[in-house]
């Protein structure tokens, strides 16, 4: 059965946090009229943590480590 949205769609996954940041600086530039130097930052900061996150993740050298904070290694 092939399935439709969000679950097996990665790049649809991408767009609801996006989505959020996107909401938080209109937020920012309705109300301040201008995006604030905290939210562009925050906002840079959580787009990479969420590009990086699934690549680092498969390296070897983060599999390491992840299986000795573990303690499995």
């Amino acid at each position: 059965m092939h399935r439709h949205g969000l679950q097996n769609n990665p790049k649809a996954q991408d767009l609801v946090p996006f989505g959020f940041l996107l909401a938080m600086m209109v937020f920012d530039l309705v109300t301040q009229r201008k995006i604030l130097k905290s939210t562009l930052f925050a906002s840079l900061f959580l787009i990479v943590v969420h590009l990086t996150g699934v690549p680092i993740a498969f390296t070897p050298a983060w599999q390491a480590f992840a299986t000795r904070m573990l303690g499995k290694g």
